[in-house]
C-alpha cells in the first residue's frame, strides 16, 4: 500500500468520524441549550450561534474530504477539528471555573468530565488531521 493510499484511508476514517460527530453534536447541543436557557433565549444565544457555525464547519470539512476521493483534501476538515478542540477546551475551562466556585453544574459531574473527555478526543483527532495536512503539503516538496 502506497503512503498516499494509506493517508487517504486515514483521512476517510477521520471524515466519517467528523460527520458522525456533527450529526451527534447538533441535536445534543440544541437540547442542552434549550434546557439551560429556554427555547427563545437559547436559540439566540451567541454560544449557540457559534456552535451552529462550528457544526456546519465540521460537516463541510468532512463532506469536502469525502467528495474529493481518491484525492486528499484534509485542510478544511483540519480547520473544523481546530474549532472543535478550541470550543471543547473553552467549555472545560468554563465548567471548571463554575465548579471551583462551588456552584452546581447543570448536569452534575458528567457536565465537567464528559466535556473533558470529548475535548481530549477532539484534540487527538485534531492532531491526526494536522498530521494529514502537513503530509499533504509536503508531498510535492
Amino acid at each position: 500500500m502506497s503512503t498516499d493510499v494509506g493517508l487517504r484511508a486515514i483521512e476517510t476514517r477521520l471524515a466519517a468520524v467528523t460527520l458522525v460527530a456533527a450529526i451527534v453534536f447538533a441535536p445534543l447541543e440544541t437540547i442542552a441549550t434549550v434546557q439551560m436557557f429556554g427555547a427563545a433565549h437559547g436559540i439566540f444565544h451567541p454560544g449557540f450561534f457559534g456552535s451552529t457555525v462550528g457544526v456546519i464547519l465540521l460537516a463541510a470539512g468532512a463532506v469536502r474530504s469525502l467528495l474529493v476521493r481518491p484525492r486528499r483534501a484534509p485542510a478544511l476538515m483540519c480547520a473544523s477539528h481546530a474549532w472543535w478542540t478550541g470550543v471543547g477546551w473553552h467549555s472545560v475551562g468554563l465548567r471548571y471555573q463554575y465548579w471551583s466556585e462551588g456552584r452546581e453544574l447543570f448536569y452534575g459531574p458528567i457536565d465537567l468530565w464528559g466535556v473533558a473527555v470529548a475535548a481530549l478526543l477532539a484534540t487527538a483527532i485534531f492532531a491526526a488531521s494536522a498530521y494529514l495536512v502537513v503530509k499533504f503539503e509536503t508531498a510535492d516538496a
